[in-house]
């Protein structure tokens, strides 16, 4: 179990203390009224992702000054400003952009930070929700919880979220139109993990159970006991689904049976960050909480590990970079780093300190060249880590290319 950290912030701008939250298993049925939410017609693709300069910016003040809540129509349109960011052109160590976030939840076990595949990026503080186009730097906020937003979730194409609470309760929201289109009713505890798989909508909860959903229809389907404690980790690969849990273990799941097809355990913590390997067979490598600081390798077929290191601190996320063969953390206790491992022998560690508390949430740009991190510290910092697919003359002989 994750002990909760002392506050101590060097930011000036830190925001005060959260509200008080309503009851999390309290029977409210509350949606806000989508009615409310201004209408957005035009929904584009958007690959420009340019950089800015690593000064600060208020993340309040942008919403409050920019496009939210006297207009949000912009929020997909990319020609009013055309370079948001002005970044540096090669991979780099320092963020170049820092938003300040405040009410950015300090907890272990939410998952409230995406970037998705139109260059949205989704972000939860405290009971608010907000979308940044990073594109064009547009605000929207999208919705106003009567309970803490735990966990989000875009999907594949961007067209819809998912968005867990406190309560129990998942909302899915249309993007374009920013209305609800589900809610979804089940858990009786906080939802603190959401992952998609085509229609599907499987979600992990502090009640222990996994509950998988069809976003076509307005009840669940299946509801399984997946774990003796809160589930704070899951991830599909194709028809393999992966859990992990507070108590330490991780599951593999055969589409949406009811016993796991087998148990992993290795981790002396929890394990919330997971990633199956983009061209591997079933290898999935997972990272352990504070008590453990391990990162393992897995062959999910045969049930062994394949190669396990010490990481030194919490490991609070975990992503496969696309392009490279490397692997990116993001720590807690008590280096609150980012680490670039070589994979899969995990070689040559790069690791910088990213910022002045747990690095517990991280999101990949769609062009996989870009990281957003958000932290403890109540800031969201953006990184330029890899060249971009496109920008990479030898990418198809690249590593993941030949291991197909």
């Amino acid at each position: 179990m994750q002990p909760s950290p002392k506050k101590f912030f060097k930011n000036s701008k830190a925001a005060p203390s959260p509200k008080v939250l309503l009851e999390p298993n309290s029977n409210e049925r509350y949606i806000q009224n989508h009615l409310n939410f201004p209408q957005i017609s035009n929904f584009s693709l958007y690959d420009n992702i340019d950089g800015v300069s690593s000064s600060n910016t208020a993340f309040g003040n942008l919403v409050q000054n920019s496009f939210f809540p006297k207009d949000s129509s912009g929020l997909f349109d990319q020609t009013s400003i055309k370079d948001c960011f002005k970044k540096k052109s090669t991979p780099n160590s320092k963020p170049y952009k820092i938003l300040d976030a405040p009410d950015l939840q300090d907890n272990f076990y939410y998952n409230i930070l995406d970037w998705g595949s139109k260059n949205i990026i989704s972000v939860a503080l405290s009971t608010n929700l907000y979308l940044f186009n990073v594109g064009n730097c547009k605000v929207s906020k999208l919705y106003e919880s009567p309970h803490n937003i735990t966990s989000l979730k875009f999907n594949e194409n961007s067209q819809f979220i998912a968005v867990g609470s406190e309560s129990g309760h998942v909302l899915i929201f249309d993007v374009v139109r920013q209305s609800v289109v589900q809610n979804l009713i089940g858990h009786s505890g906080r939802v603190g993990i959401i992952r998609w798989n085509g229609n599907i909508i499987t979600t992990g909860s502090f009640d222990t159970h996994i509950i998988h959903s069809d976003i076509r229809v307005p009840e669940y389907f299946s509801k399984t006991k997946a774990h003796k404690e809160e589930i704070c980790g899951l991830e599909w690969d194709g028809d393999s689904l992966a859990s992990g849990s507070n108590d330490n273990i991780i599951k593999i799941w055969d589409k949406f049976g009811q016993s796991p097809s087998m148990v992993l355990r290795g981790h002396t913590s929890a394990v919330k960050s997971m990633a199956w390997s983009p061209n591997e067979h079933k290898i999935l490598v997972s990272g352990g909480g504070a008590n453990d600081k391990k990162i393992i390798t897995w062959n999910t077929l045969t049930g062994n590990s394949i190669f396990e290191v010490d990481s030194g601190s919490q490991v609070c996320s975990l992503l496969f970079s696309q392009n490279t063969k490397e692997i990116i953390t993001g720590h807690g206790y008590t280096k609150h780093e980012i680490a670039i491992w070589n994979y899969p022998d995990f070689q040559n560690r790069r690791a910088f300190r990213a910022h002045d508390d747990r690095v517990l949430y991280m999101a990949l740009s769609p062009n996989f060249s870009d990281v957003v991190t958000g932290a403890g510290d109540k800031t969201l910092r953006f990184w330029h880590l890899f060249d971009a697919a496109d920008e990479k003359s030898n990418f198809e002989n690249s590593f993941w290319t030949n291991m197909r």
